[in-house]
């Protein structure tokens, strides 16, 4: 069995090399997708057309993004219509997408308890962010983990829509260095889908 103990030092090297270059680097302002519509046909083409539509960063750029359902006006039932989402989509999108991602029980009671107008359904990180933004529409690669928002009743209700705000890195972070701003993220807006770790 190998000692695990040996990879330290590389570990240590590079970790340490991320530290250096994130205090040197200019750390993105958030952006958000304009008019993101959940029906535009402009989601069911490539990834190219829904770069250019909303202006999106290039495959290969580090982008931390976060999933927005907006328009909940403090009104808790609402929180029923978010259940429903769910297990519509697990429902009806099971042979055709897989990996459908669940609700954090924790995080949901928390918001549950407090009155809210917006909030985070999902964070997470991405190195094709146009294409990621069509999977969770539910248009990209089948197998893929996807909220699938297409299937969500919720929608139903015009007071109410997803929208994504992000952070463009570039390309010099690591993949590995932006999972830790995700997770702390995480831990402080408390997503209602997908769990809060580190990897």
């Amino acid at each position: 069995m190998e000692n695990i103990k040996k990879y330290y030092s590389q570990v240590k090297q590079d970790l340490t090399k991320q530290l250096e270059m994130l205090e040197h680097i200019e750390f993105p302002n958030i952006k958000k997708i304009e008019l993101f519509n959940i029906n535009d046909e402009i989601l069911t083409e490539g990834a190219k057309s829904v770069r250019e539509k909303y202006d999106l960063p290039p495959d290969g750029h580090q982008v931390i993004y976060l999933m927005y359902l907006e328009g909940f006006n403090n009104d808790r039932t609402r929180f029923n219509d978010v259940i429903d989402g769910i297990k519509n989509v697990k429902k009806e999108y099971r042979q055709e997408l897989t990996q459908i991602t669940s609700i954090n029980n924790e995080n949901f009671s928390y918001h549950q308890d407090r009155e809210i107008n917006n909030v985070v359904m999902y964070i997470g990180t991405s190195q094709k962010f146009a294409s990621r933004v069509q999977t969770h529409a539910g248009h990209g690669s089948k197998g893929t983990a996807t909220t699938c928002l297409k299937g969500w009743p919720v929608l139903k209700n015009e007071s109410m829509k997803f929208s994504f705000n992000y952070y463009d890195f570039g390309k010099d972070v690591a993949p590995e260095t932006l999972k830790f701003f995700e997770y702390y993220l995480s831990k402080d807006l408390r997503p209602l889908i997908g769990h809060n770790r580190r990897s």
